[in-house]
């Protein structure tokens, strides 16, 4: 049944949407796509972004909060026929449309807009199991005669880590990396140097034209209201290279009166393992695509996409069938059968970590909003909420107490706002009373899971105070390099100071960055871990695997010896030198500021003891690994 009493649209039970009747929404009115791994957020005029487990971590599109005009920053098709520019969404031409409806539905939102009689129907959604968003796109020319247009697709990516993307413009407008073939467009900024996973953005049609730099699609002092490209009928082919990335595909469509043409849009993100990163040499930067070609061909047809969506359907149906309401009420029953339950599955999905007005960056997952969230799911997914209390508690410190707040990703504790919160791990006790009454699995409570034990740089031994070179917390792992105004106070310490303590070389002076590189892998490759190595043949890449053990020499050079049984950090080595600072009595205000500390205070607090404590177990560990007789 239908409720039409409403200003800007109606809930329809029927199908289980609401129907916006208007753009011009007080404010953007958004649904949440997605139920496992893969999200986006959507608006009624089709802004919004969408993110990889963690929409601080691994954001695939940029999307701009606060900015002006609002809401101007989405998953766009522009358009254009004759001199008349205009999207499916309105937004960002906010072109006058003919006719508009958008339909919010359970992980899926569809809009049905016209103009001069061409017709556009756009319906986006994260098919279950997938890591991407579908967008199937259908024209229909509803006049009488032929039709010839162009569409334009558009998303800005972003580099991946949502508060460096709109922080580090020094690094970042030198980083973007695009690849295109095809019909596809991939975004691999990073994908050399860190990471393994890239983004996909592709249709299932042959295109006309492409772009992938931003400054060109929107042209000098351009904005996405009325892009260059779009407003000339002309891609340019760009290649991004630095900047900003985008991804654009120019599609030419010829309609007869009474045709229809679908497109399907694919956005997606791929992970690949680090040893089948490339095709062929690493040297040769080439993406191994395999796995986003395998993908793409699961939505190539619009038959393939309908599937799925009807798959999406049936998956949302069977969820919100394990509890309904049958009353009098016709308002409660909607209420409780349908958007109620769907909003708690929202906030099992993200908690408070992603919308409209929480930017995804701040804070994560709360502690005590999921433990309170999980009193309004549990009876629909029993199985993960036993897996959601696990990682809550996961979160814990010995004491009981617990961050406020985690990272969904890594599903770490962070202390942006700080924790101690008294009430934190009172709701997870009520969190889990509630599974075990729908549930009646008592062994949860069975369930070992680790403490985070956070210490300090130093600890006593034998009543004698020794460096930690433990990390503090898993959350912690990390390689930090020296930096340069690092090496240059370690040079003047060794200049003024006997210290035996700080690598140096041949010459007894502190080592310069490009020997502490060369050194760094005089150390690490004396270690027993487990790596690789590869040989070609016949320009084919052929993986070597090995597995030193200690005392072993190796085979390609006798003198080098394999001293090491665990993975020494440059962190470690940081350390040291601070450790070595403080005994040489310098002062804690510039070991504060070379340290990279807030405050001296904090320094102090990891190091306070430190002055009678000499590293000696790590430096000779480093020494026997390094024959530091030999010059660099």
């Amino acid at each position: 049944m239908e409720d039409t009493h409403m200003k800007f649209g109606y809930f329809d039970d029927a199908n289980k949407e609401y129907v916006i009747t208007s753009p011009k929404t007080p404010l953007p009115w958004i649904n949440y796509l997605g139920s496992e791994n893969f999200f986006s957020l959507i608006s009624n005029t089709c802004g919004g972004y969408s993110f990889y487990k963690d929409a601080k971590l691994l954001r695939l599109t940029r999307y701009r909060y606060n900015n002006v005009p609002f809401d101007s920053n989405g998953h766009y098709y522009y358009i254009k026929e004759g001199d008349t520019i205009w999207n499916p969404g309105w937004m960002p031409t906010k072109t006058d449309l003919d006719a508009y409806e958008c339909h919010h539905g359970m992980g899926y939102s569809t809009f049905r807009s016209s103009k001069n009689d061409l017709q556009a129907e756009l319906t986006a959604f994260v098919p279950v199991g997938k890591n991407c968003e579908i967008n199937q796109l259908t024209l229909t020319n509803n006049s009488k005669e032929t039709k010839d247009f162009s569409v334009f697709s558009y998303v800005e990516f972003c580099l991946w880590n949502a508060m460096d993307d709109m922080t580090n413009f020094q690094r970042n407008f030198s980083t973007g990396e695009v690849e295109v073939h095809g019909s596809a467009i991939y975004h691999k900024t990073e994908y050399r140097e860190r990471r393994n996973h890239y983004a996909l953005y592709a249709v299932n049609a042959p295109v006309d034209g492409f772009d992938t730099d931003r400054d060109s699609f929107l042209g000098a002092y351009g904005e996405n209201s009325a892009p260059e490209v779009v407003v000339s009928d002309q891609s340019k082919n760009s290649i991004a290279s630095g900047w900003a990335p985008v991804g654009s595909h120019h599609l030419k469509v010829s309609l007869a009166p009474g045709e229809s043409k679908t497109f399907v849009f694919i956005l997606a993100y791929i992970e690949n393992p680090v040893e089948e990163k490339w095709i062929g040499r690493a040297e040769d930067g080439k993406i191994n695509r395999t796995r986003a070609e395998t993908l793409m061909k699961e939505f190539d047809t619009k038959e393939k996409s309908e599937a799925a969506l009807a798959e999406l359907k049936k998956y949302w149906d069977e969820l919100l069938s394990h509890f309904t309401v049958s009353s009098s009420e016709e308002k409660l029953d909607r209420m409780v059968n349908i958007w109620h339950q769907y909003q708690c599955m929202v906030t099992f999905n993200m908690s408070r970590s992603a919308s409209y007005f929480e930017s995804g960056i701040g804070r994560g997952m709360g502690f005590r909003d999921s433990c309170q969230d999980l009193l309004g799911f549990v009876h629909l997914i029993p199985d993960r909420a036993r897996e959601r209390i696990l990682d809550i508690a996961a979160t814990q410190f010995e004491d009981g107490s617990a961050y406020h707040q985690y990272q969904p990703l890594t599903k770490k504790g962070n202390s942006d706002i700080g924790s101690g919160f008294n009430d934190d791990p009172l709701w997870l006790i009520a969190g889990t009373a509630a599974y075990i009454k729908e549930t009646g699995d008592y062994t949860i409570l069975d369930e070992k899971t680790p403490y985070i034990s956070v210490r300090r740089a130093w600890h006593v031994e034998g009543g004698e105070p020794v460096v930690n070179t433990l990390l503090k917390t898993p959350a912690a792992k990390r390689d930090v390099p020296i930096p340069k105004c690092l090496v240059a106070c370690l040079k003047e310490e060794r200049e003024k100071s006997e210290s035996e303590y700080v690598i140096s070389n041949s010459k007894g002076t502190v080592l310069t960055e490009t020997q502490f590189v060369r050194v760094w892998k005089y150390i690490t490759v004396r270690s027993t871990a487990e790596r690789c190595y590869y040989t070609y043949v016949n320009g084919q890449s052929i993986k070597h695997r090995i597995k030193p053990r200690l005392g072993e020499h190796q085979p390609n050079n006798p003198k080098l010896v394999y001293t090491m049984d665990f993975q020494v950090t440059p962190h470690q080595l940081r350390h040291t030198y601070i450790t070595n600072l403080i005994y040489a009595s310098v002062d804690p205000k510039t070991v504060q500021y070379l340290a990279g500390h807030e405050n001296s205070k904090v320094t102090m607090d990891i190091y306070a003891k430190v002055k009678y404590n000499k590293p000696a177990q790590l430096h000779g560990v480093i020494n026997r690994a390094i024959d530091t007789s030999k010059k660099d």
